[in-house]
């Protein structure tokens, strides 16, 4: 059995203290639980906005709740001592991964609810990210009930690129839940859109307002197109303004979560959720041709090379993007990935707030920033690069950057 006992005694014996750490951390506080009742399991679906979503989920029912991780969420040691305590499911980013369906079925067959964030990453701009919809697949194949649990204020509290907690208020609650024998009649694109309309959110239009002396700070890891220069570039941070390295152009972030200029006037962008979809915008209509293959498009010095499984470090050095592969170069090694070979390299994510991980068909890859670097840029255009390659049929309002 995936289930055991001890995992329900822990949960128990580690509530208080996550809800503490979570009351601390984020400001949040255990509303009404959801009574869930043994043997009739359920499964939970939420919007993913800060790195404390399954504990705002697993506070807010009365039963042990299983849920989806990332494989490389978390240190070996964390790790192993997860899987003794909860036992979650691991995934792959970015790969099908047929063993953690079986086990997920497997406990929904043994009595117990699941939790999934099928964003499968946290958001970066404060709207509910791309939904991939194999998700109708696994819901069908489980066959039990659905709840939508939402998140609303998370990315306001503790945005994915912040360097810190602000203050501010975090509400969790059930938006809806739909039964098997209601979406077993939808086709798979009408319940694909139920999913996706009870997940939407965008932080922005909430109306809260968040504080703290470091509002700006980390944003760099979130920008890498500016307005002004249109083109990748660099950016600093120091209390709540952000600046272009290369023409200076500064916006102050404010409690709201809305851009100014400093002398108070509307910025290019009103908030990070339009910054965003203009660097998107920017990476779909990239062209790679007519460009030199050997003259790099954009480059970061100081990145570690860590190998996944095991853990362990390579090597240091320079991560540089090219138009047709992306290459590490270290004091004792290089590697480069391929970007117009599909065996090559199979998938790239981002673990956390800037660690790239690449996938190969032999070996997974950690590249981990030792400074402030936007690895963002080299997933997207990775992506770019690949769909142009791959897709026939992609366009702007379709195209997959790996976000």
């Amino acid at each position: 059995m995936w289930t055991k006992t001890r995992h329900k005694v822990i949960t128990v014996l580690g509530r208080p203290i996550i809800a503490m750490l979570c009351k601390i951390r984020c400001h949040f506080k255990v509303g009404e639980k959801i009574r869930l009742t043994k043997g009739q399991p359920r499964l939970f679906l939420s919007n993913h906005s800060t790195a404390y979503d399954q504990f705002f989920m697993a506070l807010s029912v009365n039963r042990p709740l299983y849920y989806m991780v990332s494989s490389v969420a978390f240190t070996p040691f964390v790790s192993k001592l997860l899987r003794f305590a909860v036992a979650p499911v691991e995934r792959v980013k970015g790969k099908p991964d047929s063993v953690c369906i079986r086990n997920t079925y497997k406990i929904i067959k043994e009595g117990e609810s699941f939790w999934i964030a099928p964003e499968g990453n946290r958001t970066l701009d404060g709207i509910t990210g791309y939904i991939s919809p194999s998700i109708v697949k696994l819901i069908r194949l489980l066959k039990i009930p659905v709840s939508f649990f939402v998140i609303e204020g998370g990315y306001g509290i503790q945005p994915r690129w912040a360097n810190s907690v602000r203050k501010g208020k975090i509400k969790c609650y059930v938006k809806n839940t739909i039964d098997y024998e209601e979406y077993s009649k939808l086709s798979d694109d009408e319940f694909y859109s139920i999913i996706c309309d009870n997940l939407y959110i965008k932080e922005q239009s909430l109306g809260n307002k968040y504080y703290s002396s470091k509002l700006a700070e980390g944003m760099e890891k979130f920008a890498y197109v500016c307005p002004h220069c249109n083109k990748i570039t660099s950016f600093s941070t120091k209390g709540d303004v952000i600046s272009c390295d290369i023409c200076g152009l500064s916006a102050r972030y404010l409690p709201d979560m809305t851009f100014q200029t400093l002398d108070g006037n509307p910025f290019a962008f009103k908030d990070t959720a339009e910054w965003y979809a203009f660097q998107r915008e920017y990476v779909h209509n990239y062209s790679f041709l007519g460009l030199d293959v050997n003259t790099p498009l954009f480059y970061d010095d100081e990145i570690i090379l860590l190998n996944n499984v095991p853990r362990r470090k390579l090597d240091k050095g320079t991560l540089i993007f090219y138009p047709n592969r992306m290459e590490f170069v270290g004091k004792k090694q290089s590697v480069v990935f391929d970007l117009d070979s599909t065996d090559s390299l199979c998938c790239t994510t981002i673990r956390a707030r800037d660690v790239l991980t690449i996938h190969c068909s032999r070996e997974s890859y950690l590249l981990k920033p030792s400074k402030k670097v936007n690895t963002f840029k080299y997933l997207h255009m990775f992506y770019h690069a690949k769909n142009l390659l791959n897709c026939v049929n992609c366009t702007a309002k379709n195209e997959f950057l790996g976000i």
